[in-house]
């Protein structure tokens, strides 16, 4: 069997019920396939099918993956010679092929690892990396490994020669200067707070403790008012207190709407209407409605159950023209509206 040209690893996210996850990629050997389960090698609890076939297999655990886990397949061939052509010995093309297969397997595994990896300038000159960079020399030789993981190439010379340690003292030179410029920000908060509180604490002028804080009553304060009335305390009120006023739009279907609307309404009808159910009532509060005939008179209104008459039913709304109704109710459970009684010809 030959060797296709293919993507050497494959991933899957497991759903906590499937067990089986296919590689499309061939293998020489079940060994030469690295299994890992969110980044950790796994080399128990699984079989592989497929050791030999173009298409590749499938890898089959014996209890499925947890739901969300990151299964992934990897090409990661033993790298060395494992077979010695003897002088005289056995040369049978089943043998050769193997051996042929499994270096060019290696060469995709390689040349995959190359194609992940981080890409730093290259003098065309001399097609060496440009050392002229010192971030281009902190970082050569880092890799990304096929679990996306850092590691060091050992075919880089000078990964180890002085590349690595650089690159430390550079993240750590970073690193410091990042918490030394977090901590002086912090400082001079909490340095320019602690004078404030100082400049408070020695001024009995408000006047002047509220420059020093930089508060500017009616821009960033609010002024102190001795009447403000607070709702969990009992008040005595000297001056009227006014519900919400408004009124209703005439139509063949009334609406009612006591956030919009109001508490107290007003409508004429211009011909036989229908109340509507009411919405957003709060619950034993007063609801007042005005009703105007028109110049015509005779007009009617129909309600929708939401608002409760009890046994007595609706009232009988005055016809003569242009008179007035006052019909009074209380709110109830569910935006219903309960009815208190009217006061007919009121005007």
């Amino acid at each position: 069997m030959t060797v296709p040209v293919q993507i050497p690893f494959s991933a899957s996210t497991a759903n906590g019920v499937t067990t089986a996850f296919p590689y499309a990629f061939k293998i020489t050997d079940a060994d030469d396939l690295e299994v890992t389960v969110d980044g950790v090698v796994v080399t128990t609890g699984f079989t592989v099918t497929g050791v030999g076939e173009e298409l590749g297999g499938t890898v089959v655990f014996s209890v499925a993956p947890a739901n969300g886990k990151k299964i992934v397949r990897a090409l990661k061939p033993v790298l060395r010679r494992e077979i010695d052509y003897q002088q005289f010995g056995d040369w049978t093309a089943e043998i050769v092929n193997n051996d042929f297969d499994r270096i060019w397997l290696a060469i995709q595994y390689l040349q995959q690892n190359d194609v992940r990896a981080l890409k730093l300038p290259v003098d065309t000159t001399t097609d060496q990396v440009l050392s002229s960079d010192a971030a281009a020399r902190a970082t050569k030789g880092v890799r990304f490994d096929e679990s996306g993981n850092l590691s060091i190439s050992e075919t880089d010379p000078d990964a180890y020669a002085g590349s690595v340690e650089d690159a430390i003292a550079a993240a750590a030179t970073a690193t410091a200067a990042a918490i030394s410029a977090a901590e002086s920000a912090a400082s001079l908060d909490t340095s320019t707070l602690m004078q404030k509180s100082a400049n408070l604490s020695d001024v009995a002028n408000a006047a002047t403790a509220r420059s020093n804080l930089g508060l500017t009553i009616g821009t960033n304060v609010q002024a102190f008012d001795a009447d403000t009335a607070k709702t969990d305390v009992k008040q005595t009120f000297t001056a009227q207190q006014t519900p919400m006023i408004g009124s209703l739009t005439d139509g063949a279907t009334v609406n009612w709407n006591g956030d919009t609307d109001g508490q107290v309404v007003d409508i004429t009808i211009a011909g036989n209407r229908t109340m509507a159910a009411p919405t957003n009532i709060v619950a034993k509060t007063l609801y007042l409605l005005r009703v105007t005939q028109d110049g015509t008179g005779s007009r009617t209104l129909t309600w929708n159950a939401a608002y409760k008459f009890g046994g007595s039913g609706a009232p009988t709304l005055t016809t003569t023209a242009s008179k007035t109704d006052w019909l009074s109710f209380v709110g109830g459970a569910s935006n219903t509206l309960e009815y208190l009684g009217i006061r007919k010809n009121a005007v």
